[in-house]
């Protein structure tokens, strides 16, 4: 970036820099930048935008000096101005100023950059309009916002009163648009949920709108903040446009309808094609890929909101703000902090210098949090920990890892509530100095051993069953007192109670089903195929083989045989054989789902028998630890005189306050880890 021509601003006057086009033929383009104050409440229009490669740029003409700017702001420079003069057609072209981001500030002057981002709320709340470049021409975006426009209307208003989404899930409003209800060959004959992809394919259409969903533009962490700082915002392409409030509107709706649908009383009208009500019906359709965006439309409700938000309510806000940009794309892993500091009240200076690392902006941000908001807790564990991420950037363990989950690692969460009542008032308070974190908490545990990945999958995999078989042969009982099978099952579900019900019934046949198959895989002889079942705790079949399983997953005393007979029976048992192995199947794939999640996990041990899931890398010998404040198990590794934080993990019987009666024991004692 050529940084010649500017001139210094006066940060005591908010002085920004504004580009006025001179010149805007495909061939040529030329610009001037100038001065003002936004004290002086200028006219501007605002840029929104992804950078693009830094690597592939086109040459413009800036105050007389050739700049490189990446193709896609060249694009967009192209195409502003004829978006403005439809808003505005009143006014005169060249009365047209735009403030971008990458011309408008030196970027190579650091101590300019870490004054501009802290008049970044300024500068979105003080423009007139907010234009959000969604990128060169592609014919499936246009069609995506003509058709986001064309639904507004139609969908009507969520806020008004007098709304009734009933009226909209008879779906004769499609029948005006044959577009949103028409196959494109080759045509879906069978469509299940795994199809979804398939089903938006056959209908260019709702492609288009699923293709808009995931344009780069959506996953940029300043896009956050200036959705919601935005006074007016319009999406544009180079031919077409649509405001923020009609995207809003019928994606809001579009997931109303889906919700609508999956209570499962309604059935598909005969005119609706089997495309168009996948999309609509299934959970992980077009709607699901609406949900970061979602997300930042909530943060623009409640900012709107703020100035009527009790303190708590703002606290609140903070932490949300600071989570909803934290997950998205940036190009310097610092701005997954500073991106959005213009929405919260956080006391943090921005510092790109290399003086100061990506850790301890991090560190200082996760401080920040919680000095605003202690009943937040230690809500950032889920986001890091180095059995869970990659650590390049050598980031303390306890901070979030915003460039990984910004890539797609998942982070990880569990219901639960494991320090509930273990600590009481007198606990010091968890405190952060540098990069430590100092948080009072107990021991528990300590990992012995280590299985593989406990989904569907695996359990073709030899050493899973090894430790199934091993772990039922040593315990006739879990820790808790439930039996080892239904333990095992517990763990790879991650379910902290488990009741005698339909659902869970059909799921425990599931799980049988599957240890059942994959032992047949194996290639035994008969003999030793029972004997590897009865290992499994799992009896032979026969007359009462229907009891006899149950038992493993319940104690006889748990369950009476009329709940037995009536439960069963609503699944097809005894009479129904083909209901059963319907029901079945069903459960075997919801199962299959639900282990899914367990795809960079581990199954462990501990030395006092209980059972858990730990992130990939976890190791034994880690140590099973309830942190004051923290909803979770935690897993924490000696390093010396202090302790890393490995990750957050799953173990049955410690989630819901279990290490109180521990310390009442005296079988362990609160103390002080110095995490770092």
């Amino acid at each position: 970036m050529v940084s010649s021509f500017y001139q210094h601003l006066n940060v005591m006057k908010s002085e920004i820099r504004l580009l006025e086009i001179l010149q805007n033929t495909s061939n040529d383009a030329a610009y001037r930048l100038s001065t003002v104050s936004l004290d002086d409440s200028p006219n501007f229009t605002a840029l929104s935008y992804v950078w693009g490669d830094a690597a592939v740029t086109d040459d413009i003409v800036v105050n007389d000096a050739t700049v490189p700017v990446t193709v896609n702001l060249s694009s967009a420079l192209k195409h502003v101005s004829k978006h403005w003069q439809k808003t505005f057609q009143d006014r005169n072209s060249n009365s047209f100023r735009l403030w971008v981001d990458a011309l408008c500030i030196n970027q190579l002057d650091i101590q300019e950059r870490n004054e501009q981002v802290l008049l970044m709320r300024s500068i979105y709340t003080s423009a007139e309009l907010v234009l959000g470049w969604l990128g060169p021409e592609d014919e499936k975006v246009p069609l995506a916002l003509e058709t986001l426009q064309m639904l507004e209307p139609e969908f009507g208003d969520p806020q008004d009163p007098t709304w009734d989404i009933n009226k909209l899930c008879d779906f004769a409003w499609l029948n005006k648009y044959p577009g949103l209800n028409e196959d494109d060959p080759p045509l879906v004959h069978s469509l299940t949920e795994d199809k979804i992809w398939s089903a938006l394919a056959e209908n260019k259409v709702w492609s288009a709108l699923d293709l808009f969903c995931h344009l780069p533009y959506w996953k940029r962490v300043w896009i956050v903040q200036e959705m919601v700082l935005a006074k007016r915002l319009l999406f544009i392409s180079p031919s077409t446009s649509a405001s923020l409030e009609t995207f809003g509107v019928v994606c809001s709706v579009l997931l109303l309808i889906t919700q609508e649908l999956n209570k499962g009383h309604l059935s598909r009208p005969h005119f609706v094609s089997r495309s168009t009500w996948s999309v609509l019906s299934l959970p992980n359709g077009l709607q699901s890929k609406y949900a970061p965006i979602a997300l930042s439309t909530m943060c623009r409700t409640m900012f709107i909101s703020r100035k009527t938000a009790t303190l708590e309510g703002c606290r609140i806000m903070n932490t949300m703000f600071a989570r909803a940009g934290a997950i998205r794309g940036a190009s310097n892993p610092k701005d997954h902090v500073y991106g959005t500091l213009g929405l919260s009240s956080l006391h943090i200076v921005p510092d790109y210098s290399s003086d100061k690392s990506v850790g301890d902006v991090y560190a200082e941000y996760v401080s920040a949090v919680m000095e605003g908001d202690r009943e937040s807790g230690l809500f950032f564990l889920s986001e890091a920990g180095i059995g869970l991420f990659e650590n390049d950037l050598k980031l303390p363990s306890w901070v979030p890892n915003y460039p990984e989950i910004s890539q797609g690692t998942p982070s990880w969460r569990y219901s639960g509530n494991a320090s509930f009542g273990t600590f009481g008032s007198d606990v010091p308070v968890t405190r952060i100095s540098g990069r430590i974190l100092s948080v009072a908490g107990v021991h528990m545990q300590t990992i012995s051993r280590l299985g593989v990945s406990p989904t569907v999958e695996g359990l073709t995999d030899k050493q899973l069953l090894s430790f199934i078989r091993d772990f039922t042969s040593r315990h006739l009982k879990y820790a808790t007192g439930i039996p080892a099978l239904q333990a095992i099952y517990r763990v790879f579900t991650t379910s902290n109670t488990y009741e005698f019900n339909v659902p869970n019934l059909l799921h425990t046949y599931a799980f049988v089903h599957c240890l059942f198959n994959n032992v047949l895989m194996e290639h035994d002889d008969v003999e030793d195929i029972w004997r590897k079942l009865v290992a499994f705790g799992l009896p032979h079949l026969g007359q009462d083989a229907h009891f006899n399983i149950l038992n493993t997953f319940f104690w006889h005393n748990d369950i009476g045989p009329d709940e037995i007979e009536s439960t069963s029976a609503r699944i097809g048992i005894p009479d129904s054989r083909e209901l059963f192995l319907e029901e079945i199947s069903n459960a075997k794939t919801q199962l299959s789902r639900d282990l899914s999640a367990n795809t960079d996990r581990r199954l462990f041990e501990t030395d006092s028998g209980y059972l858990g899931l730990a992130p990939e890398k976890a190791a034994e010998g880690d140590l099973v630890c309830i942190l004051n404040g923290c909803e979770m198990v935690a897993l924490l590794r000696k390093h010396g005189n202090n302790y890393l934080f490995v990750g957050l993990c799953f173990v049955l019987g410690l989630m819901d306050g279990e290490a109180r009666a521990y310390l009442d024991a005296g079988r362990t004692k609160v103390k002080i880890f110095d995490i770092k």
